[in-house]
């Protein structure tokens, strides 16, 4: 039978390289096909993202404050990155309601529910401006 995974399991780093230390990775799964054959693959390869631009861009809150706008209702999933975002650009008033709002929907996966936490810690910690 010749090599060919389902899915690989390999290093996620997602921020923070600085002078060549990582400061988050997280194991991350990638599927590869999806024929009913479940061969895992623990890979040593690690990827590295990293915003090639302007991290401050407000391309993405832009488009979420359009969306808000025309009326249609959140997925529990857009609100999660709709609060990311607005966190990101400091409307900490507007990030924690919606935080909020994706943690009472019940419908999040863990792992966006303790970045919530977290994140709902870091917006309690600025400033609110009103």
């Amino acid at each position: 039978m010749s090599w060919n995974p389902a899915r690989i399991f390999d290093a996620f780093n997602l921020s923070g390289i600085l002078r060549h230390v990582v400061a988050l990775a997280y194991p991350a799964n990638h599927l590869c096909r999806c024929d009913g054959y479940r061969a895992l693959y623990n890979s040593d390869m690690e990827i590295h993202h990293k915003k090639e631009k302007d991290a401050n861009s407000y391309r993405n809150l832009n488009i979420y404050k359009k969306l808000e706008k025309s009326g249609k209702p959140f997925s529990p999933r857009q609100q999660y990155y709709y609060a990311r975002e607005l966190k990101d650009h400091g409307f900490w008033v507007n990030a924690v309601y919606y935080f909020e709002k994706f943690l009472d929907s019940k419908m999040g996966w863990l792992e966006d529910n303790i970045a919530t936490c977290y994140n709902l810690s870091l917006c309690y910690n600025e400033p609110l401006v009103f």
